[in-house]
């Protein structure tokens, strides 16, 4: 199990069958979340990121990953 830190919602149009570019940062204060390079979401976590942890979710669709990079 794991606890959730903080929420933050954006609003962005998939379009069915595409590839999309994911990108979450940490730089220890800042969380940024872009997809193809638009920044959707900022915003400071409750308290200190845990390490070894990703989580996505992804309501009422189908969400595919087919490769995940932690630097």
């Amino acid at each position: 199990g794991g606890s959730t830190l903080n929420k933050a919602k954006a609003s962005f149009t998939f379009d069915p069958n595409t590839l999309y570019d994911f990108s979450v940062t940490y730089d220890g204060t800042l969380v940024t979340v872009s997809v193809n390079g638009t920044l959707l979401i900022t915003m400071t976590p409750s308290t200190s990121l845990p390490t070894g942890i990703v989580a996505v979710e992804s309501k009422f669709q189908t969400t595919m990953m087919d490769s995940f990079c932690s630097n």
